[in-house]
């Protein structure tokens, strides 16, 4: 019970530290760093106009007179809070502020001025911090800017481009983010900020010149000059950590989703990828980003790349056949670190001449591969192609087409021919012949085809009708031939009677015994003398038509 009653006292006296540090608007409420934050204290009331130096304690207005200037309600005009020479302002709170000339007569480019205050304590390394501050357009001021930043530095700034000028080569890590053109309140100047160690200054004002600065004139054509109030400046510790995502990396894809995390205690984040927790899980390659956002005092953000790891993969190939007699080199891909294979080599590859399952397990940094490939033995099988002996297509005088096919079922054909059906069909002379593929070797056959000589062909046409009406076109009947002697040509009607006989050249025209033969079926009998000087016949049939 009594220990009860303990972790209920600590846990509210956790809960009240939290309040009071982020507070209940969620903005941070730490102590804060800068000394003299709202100008309050002073070493003696302004009495003269532009005066800054030797009047605000822990404030510097940098050397020289007519920079920077100190307004307080202690004062009379023209150096007192509301009314003073720039305006009537009343102060962000308390009764004090300073102001600054921003941008000056177009007479005199790059004019500025600036303030600078110190630290309670220096800065601690890769802490975060909220830096603040409230500005507000003086009334008399003919345009306004955008460009009124803070940097923060281990040692006391000062004029490094001639007393009165704008200060060269800084870089404010405080930068504003709109155009500064409220004259009757006051807008609010923020960011955070990951310390590098040992910082104890800060100094307020534009630290571009005229050309770079975002400036719009309320009257065109004039001269310009700008100033502004300043306070209420903060530099409060978070107790946050920065985002560090690390460092640009390679991963393995097997190793994927890789994941990201941005410290809590954040009020929001943004992600590159859209997504709005504290982490994320990438599962591809690119650049990734996020904004770790805190109310009231801004943002921080960290990057980092992912790429992939130029792994390979472990492929060994298809299972293959080896033949009797001969070896196989297994090769594994390149770019591994280690190899073992199941014969126990820690080599690239194997050779092989024996038929089994081969393994090979392939390590590097994103782990172990495992591939295998089965090996079997074979040889050419015991069989020979025939696809006959030399042969001629001359047949009689004419050239017959010839077929060939091999005397077996073969797994493939390929004939000099380009064909891969089982046989082919040869109508001239030459060399042909079969091939067919095996695992360990190619089988193979081959035929020389003759045809019959030049001066022995012959051809022979027939025609099947004719149409004797005498329009001058097909008005007669007769053969058509080269390098034969026709010997006789006998016509027949459908009762057997001979209607007509010839010999050489002759043709018939469709009468019989001058008178013209009914139209119908008429049968021949045709006998040749070839080259060879047998004596052969052709039968056939011929249509008369009128």
């Amino acid at each position: 019970m009594l220990f009860y009653k303990m972790k209920k006292k600590l846990f509210k006296l956790l809960l009240l530290i939290v309040l009071l540090w982020r507070g209940i608007d969620g903005e941070v409420h730490a102590q804060n760093l800068v000394k003299n934050p709202s100008f309050e204290n002073y070493i003696q009331c302004p009495v003269g106009f532009g005066l800054f130096n030797g009047y605000v304690k822990d404030w510097f207005g940098f050397t020289g007179t007519n920079t920077s200037s100190y307004f307080h309600s202690c004062a009379p005009l023209p150096n007192s809070v509301p009314q003073n020479i720039f305006g009537n302002q009343n102060a962000f709170s308390g009764n004090a502020y300073a102001c600054i000339n921003v941008f000056s007569w177009s007479f005199d480019p790059n004019h500025r001025s600036y303030v600078e205050g110190n630290f309670q304590s220096v800065l601690k390394k890769d802490s975060i911090y909220c830096i603040t501050y409230y500005v507000s357009l003086c009334d008399f001021s003919l345009g306004a800017i955008k460009n009124i930043d803070a940097h923060l530095s281990d040692t006391l700034l000062d004029w490094n481009n001639g007393i009165y000028y704008l200060i060269l080569n800084i870089s404010p890590q405080i930068k504003s983010n709109q155009l500064l053109n409220d004259s009757i309140g006051w807008i609010k100047v923020n960011g955070l900020y990951k310390a590098h160690g040992g910082e104890q200054y800060i100094t307020i004002g534009n630290f571009l010149p005229d050309a770079q600065t975002t400036v719009i004139s309320f009257q065109p054509g004039n001269p310009i000059r700008i100033d502004y109030y300043i306070d209420d400046v903060s530099v409060t510790p978070t107790g946050l950590l920065a985002p560090n995502l690390g460092n640009d990396t390679l991963i393995c894809k097997n190793t994927l989703p890789y994941l990201l995390t941005a410290p809590v205690g954040y009020d929001s984040y943004q992600w590159s990828n859209g997504s709005t927790g504290n982490s994320i899980a990438a599962s591809d390659s690119g650049t990734y980003w996020v904004k770790c956002i805190l109310a009231g005092c801004g943002e921080i953000s960290d990057a980092m790349h992912i790429g992939f790891k130029n792994t390979p993969q472990l492929k060994l190939g298809n299972d293959t056949v080896l033949c009797v007699g001969n070896s196989l080199n297994i090769v594994a891909q390149g770019g591994f670190n280690s190899y073992l294979w199941n014969t126990t080599t820690t080599s690239q590859s194997v050779t092989v001449n024996t038929s089994g399952l081969y393994i090979v397990q392939a390590t590097d940094a994103c782990g172990i591969q495992t591939d295998s490939i089965h090996v079997s033995l074979d040889s050419l099988p015991n069989i020979t192609i025939d696809i006959g002996i030399d042969s001629t297509i001359c047949n009689n005088g004419v050239n017959v087409p010839l077929i060939l096919s091999a005397n077996t079922v073969l797994p493939n054909y390929f004939w000099s021919t380009g064909d891969s059906a089982s046989q082919i069909t040869v109508t001239k002379k030459g060399l042909y012949w079969l091939q067919s593929y095996y695992q360990c070797g190619i089988i193979y056959d081959s035929i020389l085809i003759d045809e019959c000589p030049p001066d022995t062909f012959f051809s022979l046409y027939i025609p099947n009708s004719f149409t004797p009406n005498s329009d001058g076109m097909n008005d007669s009947w007769q053969p058509y031939y080269y390098n034969i002697t026709i010997e006789s040509v006998s016509i027949f009607n459908r009762w057997g009677e001979k209607v007509f006989e010839g010999k050489e050249n002759s043709s018939w025209n469709g009468t019989y015994n001058n008178k013209l033969c009914p139209q119908g079926v008429y049968a021949y009998t045709l006998k040749y003398k070839g080259t060879n000087g047998n004596i052969l016949q052709k039968t056939g049939v011929i249509a008369l038509i009128r």
